[in-house]
């Protein structure tokens, strides 16, 4: 009995460190778009409703596609068909398998497709979901799916993927097969240039700090405006590289200096510099405008200890401008807990913005005004379909776009959050 025991033990620490260790090695490397942002919550929102659809006819379903698979010259994959393979597909080798095949074979069939329907970006979220970064890698660089994955949300997903995985050089190949296809007409996207720069940070060696380079140099001639965050990788990176006259001239393109990070970037290039008098007119301008209305302009703690290092390697005495200045600092609490490193690699995480920046696309100030009313006859609607159910004995169900995933308890369609 004892030794039987002592095997369900050994068994059950074995299947969890396969299981929860190698997902802790995953969430170890912090994320750099958090889940949401990139529709998530929509692809396994989706992902439940159809599972409970399917519920107990899983099976077949596959047996089904594997013999449409097979005879593909006598059988097609119809958009249905892929949508709910895409939703039910779990991490085994067989469904993954069949869940390509059937990607391929969909893709041949240009002349045989009327729908409009996007399938990129609700395949990269299914291998998001079941952490599978070199399955992805492998689709989107297969020439049977070419122009599948041309969405810039479909880059973004998969460069996250690979960022988070540490597989820094594959997120270069990957952009520099995003720039050659120029989607939409769009040459560098947004997010997947500040991944892609991120990862050459992260990487941190000298082929890295140049292809970061001569990106931005790139884009500098094509009116791109470069977002803060990559701005901050590329300083960050030319400091890491001993590179501070590249750090300051990166950290000059930042519209608002006013930023911590940009501030610390340019101080930490003038430590290495060895200038002094810049370091003194920023530390002076910070306590200056040290007013009631305004917000402190801090700086990082390991920005402040290379200020104290640069004391000791110069040998300033107590009387110098700069330790006055420094002492200051540090007395009035202008010091942030955190490091320039922390910072910058936060997760990003805001809402899909899915157009509403456009002109076009923004509510007007009745819309706005009369939004608790909206809000209100939904909860009126919803207590009412509660209340009286339907013909056939189910009750109705209203559906809150404006809920949060995890407290929703709508039921979704299979409409791809682009």
């Amino acid at each position: 009995m004892a030794i039987c025991v002592k095997n369900i033990a050994k068994t059950s620490f074995n299947l969890l460190s396969k299981n929860v260790f190698k997902q802790f090695a995953v969430v170890a490397t912090r994320q750099l778009y958090a889940p949401h942002t990139m529709g998530m919550n929509g692809y396994l929102n989706a992902r439940d409703y159809v599972k409970s659809q399917f519920l107990n006819v899983e099976n077949l379903f596959f047996d089904k596609m594997k013999d449409f698979v097979e005879k593909k010259d006598e059988s097609m994959i119809f958009t249905e068909d892929l949508k709910t393979m895409l939703h039910l597909v779990e991490k085994k080798p067989e469904q993954l398998n069949l869940l390509l095949k059937m990607m391929k074979n969909y893709n041949s069939q240009n002349n045989l497709r009327f729908g409009s329907f996007v399938f990129g970006t609700v395949a990269m979220r299914a291998f998001y979901h079941l952490n599978e970064p070199e399955l992805a890698l492998q689709a989107f660089k297969d020439p049977e799916l070419t122009n599948f994955f041309d969405q810039v949300m479909s880059y973004q997903l998969l460069l996250d993927m690979l960022y988070n995985h540490g597989k820094y050089a594959e997120c270069r190949e990957v952009y520099n097969m995003i720039k050659s296809r120029t989607t939409h007409g769009i040459v560098h996207p947004k997010n997947p240039f500040i991944i892609v720069i991120g990862a050459c940070y992260q990487e941190n060696t000298e082929e890295s700090f140049k292809y970061a380079l001569d990106l931005f140099k790139e884009t500098q001639t094509r009116d791109f405006t470069t977002p803060r965050r990559a701005l901050t990788f590329m300083g960050a990176l030319a400091l890491k590289q001993n590179n501070p006259t590249i750090a300051l001239e990166t950290a000059s393109l930042a519209r608002n200096a006013r930023y911590i990070d940009i501030r610390c970037i340019k101080i930490e290039a003038y430590i290495k510099l060895k200038r002094i008098d810049e370091i003194i007119v920023y530390f002076r301008s910070s306590l200056q405008q040290d007013l009631a209305n305004r917000r402190k302009q801090l700086y990082f703690k390991d920005t402040i200890k290379k200020v104290e290092q640069l004391v000791k390697d110069e040998n300033l005495d107590d009387n110098s401008d700069l330790v006055k200045s420094l002492e200051q600092i540090k007395i009035h609490d202008y010091v942030q807990q955190t490091t320039l490193d922390e910072h910058i690699s936060t997760t990003i995480d805001y809402a899909i913005a899915r157009g509403d920046d456009k002109p076009w696309a923004r509510r007007n100030l009745f819309q706005q005004n009369n939004q608790h009313r909206d809000n209100e006859y939904d909860n009126q609607s919803r207590i009412h379909s509660n209340r009286y159910p339907n013909r056939s004995g189910e009750e109705n169900i209203s559906y809150d776009r404006n809920r949060n995933y995890n407290k929703s308890n709508s039921r979704p369609s299979l409409k791809d959050v682009a």
